[in-house]
């Protein structure tokens, strides 16, 4: 066989450039990917007990979580972390385990042990461990000619549904700048004298919030659809909402009993880039998609967006993990043609 390529080099290089034909289109072909869909056999159970000590996190939360998750099928080990107001059990389970199999078992004994539980710990969230769950991208979002205020609020009704209708993207999330929040405050004595119990102030203000569909009229060769707007238009409608009744059956407003704020959330995270806020936002794609292919998308995108919103505000990329995996494929696929150069050019010597 090798005497047959020695005596016919140009045979020899035909069978050269096809196998780096094939080599390129099967290239071409691969989903690329920062990292291998590899399915690691590991659960975390997050359980918040808010403002508790770390002792009594241990002994109320993680023991009896510990405890009823050593019993699920499968389990190599169980570690275990107590923080203030905050309790962390992995489970580390046997390679071969069906993971998908093991975490229904896991939310089955977790309904079990509630009942054992603090009145006031929130129900324990099962976290499954992705490689490939990183952002594919992060984007800085800077202000040109609106206030800071007010970017995550056009974020969401201008530009949000944008990145929505890009193929692959599975979530969306926001952190930094300020997120808007209506504050209804309340005078407890005005409820008592009104004899208003708080919960059912919540109540007369949720149901008069509402807004669903009703159901499709046909006029002719046309489908119209019916939707119910009970929603608040606007700050001062909320203080007109009827909360109760006097003796005599003269309504009580909202607005007689308390105040109605548009104001902003408490501030939990502060975006920067240069010195300079911004908001951040990160995106992640749906499995399985090609990591590559969805960064391409985005970019066009962003391009596109920082044309058509640029006297408001501004796009810029701060990390994409398409670039490091095209860096990554270009540099084996440069190792692969310099292998088949030099294997040919030595073969040519004999």
């Amino acid at each position: 066989m090798i005497e047959f390529f020695l005596r016919r080099k140009v045979t020899t290089l035909v069978v050269f450039f096809l196998l780096v034909l094939f080599g390129y289109v099967g290239l071409t072909k691969l989903k690329m990917e920062l990292l291998p869909d590899v399915s690691f056999p590991s659960l975390t159970v997050v359980t918040v007990y808010s403002n508790v000590a770390p002792a009594e996190i241990e002994s109320l939360v993680t023991k009896p979580i510990e405890e009823i998750l050593s019993s699920v099928g499968g389990v190599d080990r169980i570690l275990s972390e107590s923080i203030e107001g905050i309790s962390i059990v992995t489970v580390r389970f046997r390679w071969g385990t069906e993971i998908d199999q093991a975490l229904i078992q896991v939310r089955e004994k977790l309904d079990l042990v509630k009942g054992s539980l603090p009145q006031d710990v929130k129900k324990s969230i099962v976290i499954r461990f992705d490689p490939n769950s990183a952002p594919v991208m992060q984007i800085a979002v800077k202000t040109n000619g609106i206030d800071l205020k007010d970017v995550r609020l056009f974020l969401r009704k201008n530009v949000i549904p944008y990145f929505e209708r890009v193929d692959g993207v599975a979530a969306i999330s926001l952190s930094g700048g300020f997120e808007r929040q209506i504050q209804v405050n309340v005078d407890k004595g005005r409820l008592e004298a009104h004899n208003i119990r708080i919960q059912d102030l919540v109540n007369q203000i949720d149901s008069s919030n509402f807004g669903f569909p009703a159901g499709n009229v046909r006029e002719g060769d046309k489908e119209i659809l019916v939707r119910t707007d009970g929603l608040f238009p606007s700050v001062a409608s909320i203080e007109d909402t009827v909360v109760g009744v006097t003796k005599a059956g003269v309504p009580i407003y909202l607005g007689t009993v308390g105040d109605v704020k548009d104001t902003f959330k408490e501030r939990t995270s502060i975006s920067g880039l240069m010195d300079e806020e911004c908001i951040s936002m990160i995106l992640k794609k749906e499995s399985g998609k090609n990591t590559v292919s969805v960064a391409s998308d985005l970019r066009n995108l962003i391009a596109e967006l920082n044309e058509k919103f640029g006297d408001k505000i501004h796009f810029q990329i701060i990390s994409d993990q398409s670039i490091l995996i095209e860096d990554s494929i270009a540099s084996v696929a440069w190792a692969g043609i310099l292998a088949v150069i030099i294997c040919y050019c030595v073969l040519s010597f004999f």
